[in-house]
């Protein structure tokens, strides 16, 4: 015995673990047919409540092993070597035993005998466990994230080579869910997610995968799909149980979703699937949101497109291709350039482009933050260089997002003082597209602006739902009247009748009248002969470059002073 304690004692010196113990091998007709205790030391191997030496492995302390531990004894026992495994022992026998999972080492040693390790793993093995599900789980709201996600689209996808059928992937995106944000705070954004993320898993099928992909996006998966018409039925069921009403805490909140869909029936990249579905999802958000839209190739091509003009507008910002044009607006009694509106332009190598062919993917890729800075940089630039000839104003077109951006008055600030033109010089212009949830911060914002000296100007007045609104609430100081209201000046006496009150109620508020789009003499007569202020079309001059513009502002001063 004392050389069995001795081995074992080394042992637990070389190898440290919750239990040792020597088995010393039973053999009949020169088999080994079970193992007895020869030592036992450390709780682990008293887990029965009674000693264990002197007892058989497998007839009275672990007959359930007989299947899993014996065989791989035997195997070590007869190598005359060492081997390490993992294993969850589940002896009813042995309760210690029971459920818990362990790292056995076990050494053959003098011939008949095996000096077992054993190391409780359960624990680590659960905190691995649990340390595995949340890197592929959602804290938030529970369901797998992105990465898991991946792994199962990219699984699916691989299974097509071998099982025919359609997979398909729904992106699904709350519209407007930062307006619950801003509104209620972002602990009842939370709740109102999670609840959403509960109605998308409870209306798909038991075997499609729901998860979390970012922010307010959640993506479904669909396998074994026998008919693509059956992924659109599905994601009609998830936009139907997505939308609707919530509570959020003591507020009602109603709810629309946009669903992007892609299918394939044959393995292609994870990635590709995911873009697919994606760029449906811009369509659905682009057509109007609260929709549900199916990838096609013409889509993938407009993708690439909005991608490939991005990348050429990122290096036209930083190479210099942006550029200012002017349209001159002109008092239409005395003829004089009084006022002049910028307007983009980019020098493409391919040819001069004009902004609707690139401001809706600046917009769209958060490239208009970037533009709209040089763009006010440089008309407070170039506005100063005409000073001491006759005015004239600028006018800087801004778009809703520009208007609601967080940086866009210290923008303002910054360029009229870089510049050092006087602001009362630069008038912003704005149209009508505001939600009525913006209006209050709108309000803040317009009246920053005013307070730095500028301009306001209402553009395209009149297409709006809400224009006398406009008037009404906000510090406006001109109205830019609609082309479409030019252009039918000549139609009939009921069109002049709504332009020439128009003009004369813009005067009683005193405001400035500038009315654009005109293109013929007639025109110019008739809003000469009503009281219009301003004047701006084809007919009087096209938009130019900064230095023709500073021509006709030099002869137009000089008109003037003869």
């Amino acid at each position: 015995m004392a050389d069995a304690e001795a081995l074992v004692g080394r042992g637990l010196l070389a190898h440290p673990t919750d239990g040792v113990a020597l088995l010393r091998a039973v053999r009949e007709e020169g088999q080994v047919v079970d193992f007895v205790h020869e030592l036992a030391n450390r709780p682990a191997a008293r887990s029965s409540g009674r000693e264990l030496v002197g007892h058989r492995l497998l007839e009275d302390v672990a007959p359930a092993a007989t299947e899993d531990l014996f065989p791989w004894l035997v195997a070590v026992l007869e190598s005359g070597g060492q081997d390490t495994r993992r294993t969850r022992m589940d002896l009813p026998d042995v309760p210690l035993m029971h459920g818990v999972s362990y790292e056995m080492f076990a050494q053959a040693v003098d011939g008949d005998r095996v000096v077992l390790h054993v190391r409780d793993l359960t624990e680590e093995v659960g905190l691995r466990h649990a340390l595995e599900h949340d890197a592929l789980h959602d804290a938030l709201t529970g369901l797998p994230n992105r990465r898991w996600f991946a792994r199962r689209v990219r699984r699916a996808l691989n299974r097509l080579d071998r099982r025919p059928g359609t997979v398909a992937l729904f992106f699904c995106d709350v519209d407007d869910f930062k307006l619950v944000n801003d509104t209620f705070g972002h602990v009842a954004g939370d709740d109102l997610l999670c609840q959403i993320a509960d109605r998308v898993a409870a209306a798909v099928r038991p075997a499609d995968s729901v998860a979390r992909f970012g922010g307010d996006e959640l993506v479904v998966l669909c396998e074994d799909l026998d008919d693509p018409v059956v992924a659109t039925q599905i994601a009609g069921r998830v936009h139907a149980a997505a939308c609707g009403t919530y509570q959020v805490g003591d507020a009602t909140v109603h709810v629309t979703v946009s669903v992007g869909v892609a299918l394939t029936d044959v393995p292609v990249p994870t990635q590709r699937l995911v873009s697919e579905a994606d760029t449906a999802l811009y369509e659905a958000k682009r057509l109007g949101r609260n929709r549900v839209e199916l990838y096609d190739k013409r889509l993938g091509e407009t993708a690439a497109n909005r991608l490939r003009i991005r990348d050429e507008l990122a290096r036209a910002i930083d190479e210099g291709q942006l550029e200012l044009h002017y349209q001159p607006e002109f008092d239409l009694v005395t003829g004089h350039v009084v006022a002049a509106e910028a307007l983009l332009r980019w020098r493409h190598p391919d040819g001069m482009r004009e902004p609707a062919s690139f401001l809706p993917v600046a917009e769209a890729t958060g490239l208009m933050a970037r533009i709209g800075s040089w763009v006010l940089r440089t008309a407070c630039l170039e506005a100063q260089t005409w000073n001491g000839l006759a005015p004239p104003d600028v006018n800087v077109n801004l778009s809703a997002r520009e208007l609601m951006h967080p940086d866009l008055v210290p923008v303002l600030r910054d360029a009229v003082a870089a510049s050092g033109v006087d602001p009362q010089r630069i008038a912003v212009e704005m149209t009508e597209t505001y939600a009525a949830d913006e209006l209050d911060r709108l309000t803040t914002v317009l009246e920053q602006i005013r307070g730095l000296g500028m301009t306001l100007a209402l553009d395209d007045f009149g297409t709006g739902h809400s224009s006398l609104m406009w008037l009404q609430r906000f510090p406006i100081s001109m109205i830019k009247l609609d082309r479409s209201f030019v252009a039918r000046l000549t139609a009939g006496p009921a069109d002049r009748t709504i332009v020439s009150a128009t003009i004369a109620m813009a005067h009683a508020l005193g405001m400035t009248v500038v009315a654009e789009g005109i293109e013929t003499p007639a025109q110019q007569r008739l809003l000469t002969d009503m009281g219009c202020d301003l004047g701006q079309g084809f007919w009087l001059a096209r938009p130019m470059p900064a230095a023709e513009l500073h021509a006709l502002i030099r002869r137009s001063a000089e008109a003037a002073r003869s």
